[in-house]
C-alpha cells in the first residue's frame, strides 16, 4: 500500500547499492521514484542508507534537500562520515534510540569539528525517531496462539551470523530445551535439537510459517524497528529485542533474555496493546520528514 495521497508532491529515494534488494520494496512502499542525480538535483530527496563512498558523493553533490533515512549499522560510520561531508546540512530519521543517541551525540553543538547540520551554529539538526516498516500493514492479522513450548524466530541475513546472534540462540538453547528456535536466512553448523535451520524461503512461505510462532528475535542493537518486530507484533506475538522500544520486550543481558523467553508460555492472549500502538505508528511520520 503506497503512503503517498492523491495531490501530494512526488517522493524521491535513493537506496544504497548495500540495500539494492529492498530497493523496489521501498520505492513501492512509498511510491516514490528512485532518485537519479542528474536528473532530481534540485528536488528533496530521502537518502536510504549510508554505507559506500557513491552514496557520500552523490548526497554531497545533491543541491535540493536532504534526509538521510538511517537503515542500521552505517550510522557506525557517522564520524568518519561527517568529517567528509562538514558543511552540509540535512535532516535524520532514525529507527530506535540507540541510533538516535549516537546521531545526537556527534551532531551535537559541543563537537566543533562538526559544523554541519545547524542553520545558526546553535540549534541541533531534526532527528525523526520514527519505526518503519515497507509491507503495507494491513496485510497481517492476528494469529498468535499460546504454546506451552513455544516456537520464535530470527532472520540472518548473508555474512552477519555473529552480528545477527547465532552465537547468541546456541548458548541460550542449552538453558531453554522447551523452546524451538526456527532460523531463516543464511544458515551454518550449529547442530542441536531445539534449533531448526529453514534456510531461504520465498517471502510468502515465510509469512505463512511465522504465523504459527511465539516471538521473533532481534539480537542485533544496531539494526532499526526491523521487519522481524514488526510482522511478529502485529501477528500477535510478543517480540523481543536488545533495543528498547515502547511495548517490545527488551534485555540486557543474556540471563535476561532467557527469563523473558521462559514466560513465552504464559502469554495467553495475543500482543493486543503493542499490536494497536504500532498500527498507529508505522510510517505515519515518514512521508512528512521525506
Amino acid at each position: 500500500m503506497a503512503l503517498r495521497k492523491l495531490g501530494e508532491k512526488r517522493i524521491y529515494i535513493h537506496c544504497s547499492s548495500s540495500i539494492s534488494n529492498w530497493k523496489e520494496k521501498i520505492l513501492r512502499r512509498y511510491d516514490a521514484e528512485e532518485y537519479i542525480l542528474w536528473k532530481h538535483w534540485r528536488k528533496d530527496v530521502t537518502f536510504f542508507g549510508f554505507y559506500n563512498p557513491k552514496d557520500w558523493v552523490k548526497f554531497w553533490l545533491h543541491r535540493g534537500k536532504k534526509t538521510i533515512h538511517w537503515c542500521g549499522s552505517d550510522i557506525l560510520q557517522v564520524g568518519y562520515l561527517f568529517r567528509w561531508l562538514a558543511g552540509v546540512r540535512c535532516d535524520h530519521i532514525c529507527e530506535n534510540n540507540l541510533q538516535f543517541g549516537i546521531l545526537n551525540s556527534v551532531l551535537h553543538p559541543g563537537v566543533g569539528f562538526l559544523r554541519i547540520n545547524r542553520i545558526d551554529d546553535i540549534s541541533p539538526p531534526e532527528i525523526s525517531l520514527i519505526p518503519t516498516f515497507l509491507s503495507d500493514p494491513n496485510d497481517f492479522e492476528i494469529s498468535y496462539k499460546s504454546n506451552n513450548n513455544p516456537n520464535v524466530w530470527l532472520h540472518v541475513n548473508k555474512n552477519s551470523e555473529f552480528e545477527s546472534g547465532l552465537g547468541i540462540v546456541k548458548r541460550i538453547s542449552l538453558e531453554t530445551p522447551e523452546i524451538t528456535y526456527h532460523i531463516y536466512g543464511k544458515c551454518s553448523g550449529i547442530s542441536q535439537s531445539n534449533i531448526v535451520f529453514h534456510g531461504y524461503v520465498s517471502e510468502r512461505k515465510f509469512n505463512q510459517e511465522i504465523k504459527e510462532y511465539q516471538a521473533g528475535l532481534r539480537l542485533h542493537e544496531f539494526d532499526g524497528f526491523s521487519e522481524v518486530i514488526s510482522k511478529s507484533v502485529l501477528l500477535g506475538q510478543y517480540p523481543i529485542s536488545c533495543i528498547r522500544y515502547p511495548f517490545i520486550d527488551t534485555y540486557k543481558n543474556e540471563q535476561e533474555l532467557i527469563e523473558i523467553l521462559k514466560e513465552l508460555k504464559n502469554k495467553k492472549i495475543p500482543n493486543y496493546e503493542a499490536r494497536n500502538y504500532y498500527m498507529r505508528k508505522f510510517n505515519e511520520s515518514v512521508v512528512k520528514s521525506i
